[in-house]
């Protein structure tokens, strides 16, 4: 452990704090601190940044707390702030294809199976569907978005399953699970996959029945995603491989939201799970709460958001039935710490307990 502390006229912008290194090859595993000699119109924050050691002999940024208390940097500027900074996909497996096509080929497709032969109309349209809808997952799986399969998505089927089978639901292909690496509370689902985010994965009763709770909702995103198939290039121009999209055009509109929501609260009430809605109205207070504080957490990118105007909208009925929030209450856990269930390896982007 190293305390630093710049040489003078060293110039602005030098490093003053303290530095973990390991003892065998003196990589740095921490540091906290700030930079020193700020001027008037250039301002360094303090921080704590944290390295991992995922490979041998490679120990990369995984996690940064940056936080700065009330202070005045001149006559009008006050600056107060907490802030998390995550970084992954060290090792994402890129694309060995040089077009940015999906990988289905209609003009050369010629399969002599004895189950291609004999597949209906309607199989083949089904099967033509969910090839569009592994597309489309692949695509974010490759760009960081979405994490490979693991324990986690175990987990999250089971949930799906235990809501499908109590509620007698019958769907022509199977419902499954994957979950995106992004910390903004937000679900939404490709076909009959549903996606959760990873900060939305500590609740998952709640955030994984409404996707395809609404008729109207499951059928847009089918209709979407056949149409991307049917073309061969939405994929690309959705999702690309190099160029991180910001955003992403596929919300519904507030009608399609609200009857989803009204669907998945009859869903969860007959589901396993209805003994435990106080919790997450709980959730939802919380949140409701932390709203003014959260709006980077709150701003969806892919799928819609939680709050409308500065005020919660999923799923907002299940508060009626919750508790009075109290945050001086030690028992009362409304919700669990950004990454405090499941970990995400930041080299290969895989979940672990």
């Amino acid at each position: 452990m190293f305390d630093l502390t710049p040489k003078k006229d060293a110039g602005r912008g030098r490093f003053v704090g303290r530095i973990w290194v390991e003892d065998q090859d003196f990589n740095i595993v921490r540091l906290n601190g700030t930079y020193s000699r700020s001027s008037r119109n250039n301002y360094y924050f303090h921080m704590d940044s944290w390295r991992l050691n995922l490979v041998p002999g490679y120990w990369v940024p995984a996690y940064i707390y940056s936080e700065e208390g009330d202070f005045t940097a001149g006559a009008k500027n006050v600056i107060a702030f907490k802030a998390q900074t995550r970084l992954w996909g060290y090792n994402l497996k890129t694309s060995a294809n040089n077009d940015e096509l999906t990988n289905i080929r209609v003009d050369s497709v010629k399969d002599d199976t004895p189950a291609a032969q004999d597949a209906t109309p309607l199989a083949a349209e089904r099967e033509w569907q969910q090839q569009a809808e592994d597309n489309v997952i692949e695509r974010l799986e490759r760009a960081g978005l979405v994490s490979p399969e693991g324990d986690v998505d175990k987990i999250l089927q089971t949930v799906v399953n235990n809501i499908e089978i109590t509620n007698n639901i019958e769907l022509p292909r199977p419902v499954r699970t994957r979950v995106m690496t992004t910390l903004p509370l937000e679900t939404f689902s490709v076909g009959n996959t549903i996606v959760v985010s990873r900060g939305s994965s500590t609740c998952c009763p709640m955030k994984v029945a409404w996707p395809w709770s609404s008729p109207t909702n499951w059928l847009t995103s089918f209709w979407v995603i056949t149409w991307a198939a049917s073309t061969l290039s939405t994929t690309a121009c959705c999702f690309p491989t190099k160029r991180r999209t910001r955003t992403s055009d596929s919300k519904h509109i507030p009608e399609e939201e609200a009857a989803a929501d009204k669907k998945a609260i009859e869903m969860l009430k007959a589901s396993p799970y209805a003994q435990k809605l106080e919790s997450a109205g709980l959730f939802i207070k919380a949140l409701q709460a932390r709203t003014p504080q959260l709006t980077a957490l709150l701003q969806a990118h892919l799928g819609n958001s939680f709050t409308e105007n500065g005020t919660v909208t999923r799923m907002a009925a299940l508060a009626t039935s919750a508790p009075a929030l109290d945050i001086n209450k030690l028992d009362q856990i409304a919700a669990l710490p950004l990454g405090g269930r499941v970990k995400l390896n930041p080299w290969t982007t895989r979940w672990r307990s």
